[in-house]
Parts: C-alpha cells; structure tokens; sequence
C-alpha cells in the first residue's frame, strides 16, 4: 500500500514537473507574442503616421490644383504646346494619388487582419495560460493532500 502510495506521489510530481514545464514554454510564447505584438503596433503607428502625411500631401496637391489650373489658363494665352505638357502631368499625378490610396487602404487592411488575428491570439494563449495555472495548483493541491499525516488515503 505504502508503494502504491510513493507511485501515486511519484506519478503526480512528474505530472507537476511537466505542468510546470508547459507553464514556462507557454510563458515564454506568451511573450514571443506580446513582443511581436508592440512589433507590429510600431509599424502600423509608422504606417498610420505616413497615411496622414500622405493624406496631407494629397490634400496640399487638391489645394494647389485650383492655382496650377489658373496658371495652365494663362499658359494657354502664352503657350498652346506648354498647356498640353502641363495637363498631362497634372493628369499623371492624379493617377499616381490614385493608385497610392489604393494601396493605402489595401496595406491597412492587411494590417487590421493581422492585428486582429494577433490579438485573437493572445486571448487564446491567455486561456490556455490560465488554464495550466488552475491544473498545476489542482496538482499542487492533490499532491499537499497526500502529503499531510493523517490524510485519507494513507
């Protein structure tokens, strides 16, 4: 019986041992994760910040066109082949505007799905985490119980 016992306490220090051990890794995951997560918070601050800037030179060229429309409307009086070159910069460049808030808005989405899936992560690895910390003190617990003097089971 007193064997049986020693396997039993043998078997549940392993076991706590083990728990232990899955506690540290996932720890260790934890803030893997965490770290990647202020990685990625950093750069999509620093993608934010150049969207505004980006924003504010979009806006800074749709308030210039009014002058440069101006300027192409006196530039007809003087200069017929000086007009067309100008429009078709001008055309260029809204082109070009175009096509960068497309890529904008397609690089924050990806940035808001990776965020999310991040996070979804965390909130998973959390439980999990929480969940080894309520078995390794169950264990804990079993194993304070059989070793006390007079517990049931001696």
């Amino acid at each position: 019986n007193l064997k049986s016992v020693e396997a039993v306490k043998e078997f549940l220090v392993t076991k706590v041992r083990d728990t232990e051990k899955v506690v540290k890794e996932k720890d260790e995951e934890m803030k893997r994760v965490t770290s990647k997560a202020l990685t990625d918070q950093e750069v999509i601050t620093f993608l934010d910040e150049k969207v505004k800037r980006l924003e504010k030179e979009v806006n800074d060229f749709k308030s210039n066109e009014h002058a440069t429309r101006k300027e192409a409307h006196d530039m007809i009086s003087k200069n017929e082949k000086k007009v067309v070159v100008l429009t078709d910069m001008l055309r260029f460049e809204r082109q070009q505007i175009s096509a960068n808030e497309k890529e904008w808005k397609a690089a924050k989405k990806v940035l808001i799905k990776e965020v999310k899936n991040c996070r979804a992560r965390i909130v998973a690895l959390e439980a999990e985490y929480e969940g080894c910390l309520q078995q390794n003190s169950q264990l804990k617990q079993g194993l304070l119980s059989f070793s006390q003097p007079g517990s049931p089971g001696k």
